[in-house]
């Protein structure tokens, strides 16, 4: 059954209106579809809540709501949230993840989940006799609460009616009343109980010995900033409960903030992929899967003087759990290595329409579309959807290209050339036989690359310094022969002060009765002495002045 509210529409209308909102995933990836289709239909035509005597809808869960929005399918969310706003006419709600709430265990109303269902991973399962992290793999056969009531069998609905179904949860099927805690949906393992007035209750299960678990996320900081989503964390409860990690990760919050722009989010991502890491399913045993030493290196140098800063801050914490990462430490991406380390999924660019039939150097490449499944050795390609006969994280979720074949790859740039896992079981994976493209050359190698990088600079400065000194000469050159051309060459210290001595006849400058220039040029008339109030004043002898030439108007401001 499901709730409608006809003051608004009805169930052909609503339905007409989710269809409306499907049609927008049909070019999404089959992974969002998936996800998305499920989870929308259940939050625009909700289910009825059974525990209630009066219709009251089942809402979906938070944490499903925001990670088919931010991580499955956050391209085609935007594109279903611009289409609601022009043709929805108040039909339907908006989808808003924010005002819904967490899985908590049995409560009521009890929110749906999409996506914590099916088989448990062989990660979490821990046994009969105790439970780990939150206790989803726990199979013991408790059936008491932690107060001594008895638990209700899961496939009953009395006293209390839910809809936990075994179709979605394989660890309540089976007709038992043991305590579970299904999909993760409480702190640990817990039931139903047979006390009308009681609804739900935890159970006394012990837990395991500290040690290292895989996890499913339960804060909200590494969500937001860290990228952080449904996978599996693996957390050593030896040194620290996910909690303490997360309290103690939310003090660096203000320090971060106060980061240059493009270096906080790649610290955040730094921070919770090394101290939240995802749990590396090719093991049967809990593992983490570490950062990529490149990606990791690539921070610490574009971000060098802030990674000084927050590995200062973080020195002064007492006790905190929190780590900054050594690169120098971490595996190097490898094609397919065991274990895989974690680096930021880019998606390649196929610029050709045609299928190519050889890789480019220049990208390892990446960009390569062929349709090679066989490696160099002859072994069959296993397909990137599958998980058999190797575990393995480099799926299709986010890597649309990957899907639905077994074609020779190279996700990320991982290894030297395409390469792909591979259906024998004792081969996990082997580099493909694909030909490198005719048109590469030695420019397109990244070590040509590196040098040109550096020596064109080089040289290029050098040829620069050249040029300006020979502008600087030429320069003074000319200044040099302009200056010979306007002002003729002065005769020597010897021919200069070879002219005669100005006589003391102030009129004539020599004994032939030639006019005096400075006496001719003075606008006063020359006296012999200069007086002030009868004192005679010191002036430059007379008969030291030597007459050079006319310095001419323009020289001088004469």
């Amino acid at each position: 059954e499901v709730v409608t509210n006809f003051s608004r529409s009805n169930q052909t209308v609503g339905s007409g209106s989710v269809d409306m909102i499907i049609s927008v995933l049909q070019g999404a990836s089959a992974v969002c579809q998936a996800a998305a289709v499920p989870l929308l239909c259940r939050y625009s035509i909700p289910t009825c809540d059974p525990a209630f005597d009066i219709p009251v809808y089942q809402p979906i869960c938070r944490r499903d709501c925001e990670i088919v929005r931010d991580f499955i399918c956050p391209e085609p969310w935007q594109i279903m949230l611009q289409l609601l706003s022009l043709v929805n006419f108040g039909v339907i709600d908006q989808p808003d993840c924010e005002p819904l709430r967490d899985a908590s265990a049995g409560d009521a109303p009890m929110c749906i989940s999409t996506l914590d269902g099916g088989e448990i991973p062989i990660q979490l399962q821990t046994g009969d006799s105790c439970y780990s992290g939150r206790g989803r793999g726990y199979n013991g056969t408790i059936a008491v609460t932690q107060s001594g009531r008895e638990c209700q069998p899961w496939g009953s609905s009395g006293p209390h009616q839910h809809l936990l179904e075994f179709g979605n949860y394989l660890e309540l099927q089976g007709g038992h009343n043991y305590c579970r805690n299904p999909g993760g949906r409480g702190e640990r393992p817990w039931c139903f109980t047979t006390d009308r007035s009681v609804r739900w209750e935890y159970c006394d299960v012990p837990q395991c010995d500290l040690g290292p678990t895989c996890q499913i996320y339960t804060g909200e900081i590494c969500r937001t900033n860290g990228s952080i989503g449904m996978d599996l964390l693996f957390i050593d409860t030896s040194v620290a409960e996910q909690s303490e990690y997360e309290a103690a990760m939310i003090l660096f919050e203000e320090t971060i903030s106060n980061f240059e722009e493009q270096c906080q989010s790649r610290f955040w991502e730094l921070l919770c992929i090394s101290n939240f890491p995802s749990c590396d399913l090719s093991y049967p045993t809990p593992r983490p899967r570490q950062l990529c030493r490149g990606y990791c290196e690539e921070i610490s140098r574009v971000c060098a003087n802030d990674l000084a800063r927050l590995s200062s801050f973080s020195n002064v914490l007492v006790h905190d759990p929190v780590v900054i990462p050594d690169c120098s430490q971490l595996p190097e991406a490898n094609g397919g290595d065991n274990p895989e380390c974690w680096q930021p999924i880019t998606l390649p660019t196929f610029q050709e329409q045609s299928v190519a039939m050889c890789y480019n150097a220049s990208d390892r490449g990446q960009a390569y579309n062929g349709r090679v499944g066989v490696t160099e050795t002859g072994k069959v390609c296993q397909a990137w959807d599958i998980q058999v006969p190797h575990a393995h994280p480099i799926t299709s979720l986010f890597r649309r290209y990957l899907e639905g074949h077994n074609y020779c790859r190279n996700p990320e740039g991982r290894g030297e050339r395409p390469w792909c896992y591979t259906a024998d079981p004792s081969t996990r994976w082997e580099y493909c036989n694909i030909p490198l493209c005719a048109s590469a050359t030695a420019t397109d190698d990244p070590e040509y690359l590196k040098y040109v990088y550096i020596i064109v600079p080089i040289v290029s400065g050098v040829l620069l310094v050249l040029v300006a000194v020979i502008l600087v000469c030429i320069c003074c050159h000319w200044q040099h022969t302009n200056r010979k051309e306007r002002f003729p060459a002065e005769k020597d210290a010897g021919e200069r002060y070879s002219h005669p001595i100005m006589p003391l006849n102030l009129k004539y400058s020599d004994a032939k009765g030639s006019p005096n220039p400075l006496y001719a040029l003075s606008p006063l008339p020359l006296q012999e002495h200069i007086e002030y109030d009868g004192v005679q004043l010191p002036e430059y002898p007379r008969e030291s002045i030597i007459y050079i030439r006319d310095l001419g108007q323009g020289h001088f401001g004469m």
